[in-house]
């Protein structure tokens, strides 16, 4: 069964023809055999029927015979003829007149027995109560000597003991010469005359037997039959009576038991001849073909006997059979051949959905191609299909890949918006730290101003320059921390922004995560057709199993159907874990794009802490700017408020340690805002990966002309390619379930625009060729 298994469909075919035409002639042989058999059955049964129908009309014509044997005894003139005879046998005149008045009604009885029995009657008899003969006449109302009696032999004791106990007697067959000097073979019937219930005479015909049997051995001729009449009389046992050698009849050596010409009978003699009942049989040896029947005849002591040579009956039959048999292996041949051609057309086309199916595996994915669509039958139904599967799948996988270029694209947007947010963070960090170390500075000045107040009031003039120079710089402090103000106001700006493209790119992964969940309903959808396929095509299988010989040829396609579901349903499974990994992937970009937006919306917090830190340390500044100018003013005064000059120092000091603190503060939001940005750029960086990780794996899908997904992959176009990806996921974002009407009208044009495109790219096998488009141009 492995081995059947494993050859071509043709093949199998092929080699099932074969069987079953080797199992017809096998069914024809034992047919035919069983015809001969019963043929050779039937033979007896019609030879004996058509015999027994023989013999009947014998038997019948016999006792026609014998009942107008009857008739002449009971006709009242030939009992007036015997009884006067009784009483005056020596009146000679009256005996004469008698006989002349007898011979009208005999003569009248003969002329209407013609009718009947086609002159079979050749002599009427009268014979007195000894047996002596008083009344003789032949056909035609001719007078016969009473003397030299042709039955005077017969005319004994026992024939007249037969006569009152039967009430019939039949002589033996003998020869008699005719007028035409013709020997003919004849008996004589006898029948008593009874008058008073005593019997006065026995009248007697003669009947021939050339007329009785002129029909008899032509019945058989039709069927090839040797016809021979046989006598079961005891003085004239085995004897012929009729044969188809004349040379046989009556002759006492040739009789059925000592006939050498016939030693093939000798062995049935006795059978035949003592048959009460009818008998037939075959022969042995040499003469096996030769059928014996015999039957006895009714109302006789005959038996008709026929010896049919069946080969002849036996050779048309040969001969019908053969050429029956030469149709049958004609029609087997030819139809043998003709369902060869429709196989060979079935499988060419099964081989060209499987070479289609194999240059789309070669091609790594190639969705470009399209199996070839010849004609209308069931496999290029599964072709079409499976073309519009395709389609459908180059469809969802194209708008796949425009949303992987826009996530593409995002992303690089954000790096390169984290990157300026990095370098604005820097240089915030490095005018922080300054304004950090000039703070510093201010306080330690402030220090010394408050170990030199003592000083002041001898040392006036140096109070003046440090005063003035305390000016300065607090004018420089304010600047710098206008300048800080600046750069946290163009940070929060910058993360503003990241903040919105983190939001459009979660979006964006949003959107291909329900792009993907649709694609998994699909593949779901697909691999539920492919298991109904499955049970369709065991379906199929089992009404062809119930067909019998008609459906065998159904059996291979529906297996081939039910493979091809299996290949669907393995590439459907192998999409699905695609698919499947894509939305892992896809999820788990999603989260840390949430997680990116929450450090983001994080970052913004504090860079707006920072910015109200430097708002104060601007007010600050700016207070210390007005007191280092009442300084310079007052420093005329400094001996009289001295006191107050000491408490300023004092609440300066505290405010510039207090502003050290919160510059500090700053510095730690920025290291953790820099940290931020940093896991940021690691994110998209991430995000970036898993863009190029799905662009790998749609290159093992060619979805359009190799030339236009170059540029797309390269950016030449990126602008216009987003808006067009813009354009194209607002007004075609939904997914067409298959089996919608806007799939069918739309199938068309994506389908042919893609193709013209891989017809561009490169030659397309033979055995593929592109679907043509349905939509509207």
């Amino acid at each position: 069964m492995e081995f059947f298994n494993n050859l071509k469909i043709k093949t199998r075919l092929f080699f099932t023809m074969v069987l079953v035409s080797l199992i017809l002639l096998a069914l024809t042989f034992f047919t035919s055999e069983q015809i001969r058999n019963a043929v050779k059955t039937q033979i007896p049964v019609q030879i004996q029927t058509i015999l027994s129908s023989e013999a009947n009309k014998i038997g019948v014509a016999v006792l026609a015979n014998e009942k107008v044997a009857e008739y002449l005894g009971r006709m009242s003139s030939t009992v007036q003829f015997l009884s006067w005879l009784a009483q005056a046998p020596d009146e000679t005149e009256l005996i004469e007149q008698w006989k002349q008045v007898l011979k009208t009604p005999v003569n009248g009885l003969l002329v209407k027995s013609e009718d009947y029995l086609a002159n079979e009657i050749i002599e009427i008899a009268i014979l007195d109560v000894d047996g002596e003969t008083v009344f003789r006449m032949g056909t035609n109302g001719k007078d016969l000597p009473l003397t030299d009696l042709p039955y005077q032999r017969y005319i004994t004791g026992k024939m007249r003991d037969a006569v009152e106990t039967d009430g019939v007697y039949r002589s033996p067959v003998f020869f008699q010469q005719g007028e035409d000097e013709m020997r003919e073979r004849i008996f004589f019937i006898f029948k008593p005359v009874i008058s008073q219930r005593k019997k006065i005479g026995i009248v007697g015909i003669g009947v021939s037997l050339e007329s009785l049997f002129e029909n008899v051995p032509g019945s058989l001729a039709t069927v090839g039959g040797k016809t021979s009449l046989i006598s079961s009389e005891y003085s004239q046992n085995g004897f012929y009576l009729s044969h188809s050698e004349q040379e046989n009849v009556l002759d006492p050596q040739r009789r059925i038991f000592l006939n050498s010409n016939e030693p093939e009978l000798q062995d049935h003699a006795e059978r035949i001849v003592n048959n009460r009942s009818g008998f037939h049989e075959f022969l042995t040896g040499d003469k096996a073909n030769m059928l014996l029947a015999a039957s006895p005849i009714p109302n006789s002591n005959w038996v008709i006997l026929t010896s049919v040579d069946t080969q002849g009956m036996m050779g048309a039959l040969n001969k019908a059979q053969n050429f029956s048999l030469f149709l049958i292996i004609f029609g087997l041949v030819v139809m043998t051949g003709i369902t060869m051609v429709v196989i060979t057309g079935v499988v060419n086309q099964i081989r060209g959905v499987s070479q289609g199916l194999e240059e789309i595996s070669r091609g790594r994915g190639d969705l470009t191609k399209r199996l070839a669509i010849i004609g209308k039958d069931e496999v290029t139904e599964v072709s079409d299909r499976f073309n519009k599967f395709i389609g459908y799948i180059q469809r969802l996988l194209l708008q796949i890949q425009d949303v992987i270029n826009r996530l593409s694209h995002m992303a690089n947007g954000i790096s390169n918006l984290t990157l300026q947010s990095n370098e604005s963070i820097q240089n915030i960090f490095g005018n922080t730290q300054r304004i950090t170390k000039a703070t510093k500075d201010s306080a330690g000045t402030l220090e010394s101003t408050a170990a030199a107040i003592e000083e002041i009031s001898a040392n006036s003039q140096l109070i003046a320059k440090r005063s003035n120079r305390a000016y300065e710089e607090s004018v420089q402090n304010r600047l710098k921390a206008t300048q800080g103000m600046e750069a946290v106001r163009e940070a929060s700006t910058t993360i503003k922004e990241i903040e919105r493209a983190v939001g459009d790119s979660s979006r964006v992964l949003e959107e291909l995560k329900n792009q993907s969940r649709k694609i998994g309903k699909i593949v779901l959808t697909i691999t539920a057709i492919s298991r109904q396929t499955n049970l369709l095509a065991l379906n199929a299988a089992i009404e062809a199993a119930r067909a019998g010989e008609q459906g065998k040829g159904f059996v291979v396609v529906a297996a081939n159907v039910k493979k091809l579901a299996e290949q669907s349903a393995k590439a459907a499974e192998e999409i699905g874990a695609l698919i499947g990994e894509i939305q892992h992937k896809t999820n788990k970009a999603v989260e840390e794009m949430s997680l990116g937006k929450d450090k983001v919306q994080e970052g913004v917090k504090i860079i707006n802490q920072a910015g109200g830190y430097l708002d104060e340390i601007g007010m600050a500044s700016e207070s210390v700017n007005v007191q280092v100018q009442d300084i310079s003013k007052s420093s005329v005064e400094q001996s009289k408020n001295i006191e107050a000059i000491s408490l300023s120092i004092e609440n300066l000091s505290i405010t510039t340690k207090t502003t050290t603190k919160e510059v500090d503060g700053v510095l730690d939001s920025l290291k953790s805002q820099r940290d931020s940005i940093q896991d940021m750029a690691k994110i998209t960086k991430h995000l970036s990966m898993v863009a190029d990780e799905m662009n790998r794996m749609l290159a093992h899908f060619v979805l359009e002309a190799r030339e236009v997904t170059e540029s797309i992959r390269s950016g030449k176009k990126s602008g216009k390619k987003s808006e067009e990806t813009n354009e194209y996921n607002t007004s075609d974002a939904e997914v067409v379930e298959p089996g919608d009407d806007a799939s069918d009208e739309n199938e068309g044009d994506d389908a042919a625009a893609h193709e013209a495109a891989s017809e561009k790219a490169k030659p397309e096998p033979a055995a593929l060729k592109s679907k043509p488009g349905k939509g509207k141009k």
